[in-house]
């Protein structure tokens, strides 16, 4: 898991953030959203604060927000 990368998920359809955060120790950002319908989200993650420690590329995210939530892994590159 990597503490502090910088998470953004918007709706596709719009751009309208969703949320924006930074990974708690274990990797995870949560919040809470008003699920109505299943969201076609994106979205990056990345580290970009040296004061954080090693710098990770940004990567993208893609999925469906559904009644169950949203759960994904990504893989962060260094930028070192």
């Amino acid at each position: 898991p990597i503490k502090n990368a910088r998470v953004l998920v918007e709706k596709s359809s719009d751009g309208t953030d969703i949320m924006t955060g930074l990974t708690n120790a274990s990797g995870v950002v949560t919040t809470s959203y008003a699920y109505t319908a299943d969201t076609v989200i994106t979205g990056t993650v990345r580290r970009a604060s040296a004061a954080y420690g090693t710098l990770y590329k940004p990567n993208s995210i893609a999925g469906s927000i559904t009644s169950s939530g949203l759960d994904v892994t990504i893989l962060l590159t260094s930028d070192e």
